[in-house]
């Protein structure tokens, strides 16, 4: 396997919502060892970007292939390279957490949750609650249990849309550590969809900042380990100014 082959292209995409223009030509790819932060104003298409990929939406126009299949013509395969945290509200409330994992499992073509998967709940302090029904689950236990279903089966691509949020400080400490070790170990490329850049930034690889469908601007690695060793500057203030100088005030 080669370990640095693109596991996201994503080919001009274009979306609309209505009239309106979501997505206007984004094109990027990711290899493994690589977490692309995301980040944007409210409405600038963040969310329709990683539904886009997940195969949520059909995008008007463009081309997204994961680990090599195209997501619109080779569903089944290029699904089955992706690890994406749901939107907790979707989880099935009558399910344990247990079960789900289990059913997860099951489609992943496993017989058993994987080890290192409740390894990961345990580090989120998830294991005394997973034989509960979801529906008892606060919003910070289901976003748990989302970035576990997301990881399970060590997948090529993870997909996270704001999946931090809700969290504790120390669960979202133990999933940053947890994340960053899988990007460092090169076993899968990471797209993160943020507002959380004061405690985010320091593990990603990439930033890419996107404002009315495109990406306005983007911070390679060294960019980012230049804000990190300044202390005058942060990515926060760099992303601002860039949106207030193409006409956007603030956040």
């Amino acid at each position: 396997m080669n370990l640095h082959a693109v596991v996201l292209d994503v080919d001009d995409l274009h979306q609309r919502l209505g009239t309106h223009k979501v997505l206007n030509g984004v094109s990027f790819n990711l290899q493994r060892g690589e977490l692309l932060g995301l980040i944007g104003a409210n409405g600038s298409g963040k969310s329709t970007l990683v539904r886009c990929i997940a195969g949520l939406i059909a995008p008007e126009a463009g081309h997204i292939a994961i680990a090599g299949h195209a997501i619109g013509a080779d569903p089944v395969r290029a699904r089955a390279q992706l690890g994406f945290a749901v939107d907790p509200s979707t989880l099935p409330a009558t399910l344990t957490g247990w079960q789900c994992l289990e059913l997860f499992a099951g489609t992943r073509g496993l017989d058993a949750i994987p080890g290192v998967t409740l390894a990961f709940a345990e580090a989120l302090r998830l294991v005394p609650m997973l034989h509960a029904q979801v529906a008892r689950y606060s919003l910070g236990m289901r976003q748990k249990l989302s970035l576990c279903l997301a990881l399970l089966g060590e997948p090529a691509l993870l997909l996270l849309d704001e999946s931090l949020n809700g969290l504790d400080p120390l669960s979202v400490y133990e999933a940053k550590q947890w994340i960053a070790g899988l990007v460092r170990r090169e076993q899968c490329a990471v797209l993160l969809a943020t507002h959380m850049l004061d405690t985010t930034q320091d593990c990603m690889t990439r930033v890419a900042l996107l404002h009315e469908g495109a990406f306005l601007r983007t911070w390679n690695t060294d960019d980012l380990h230049a804000l990190r060793n300044d202390r005058t500057r942060t990515l926060e203030l760099s992303m601002i100014e860039s949106l207030r100088a193409a006409g956007q005030p603030g956040m």
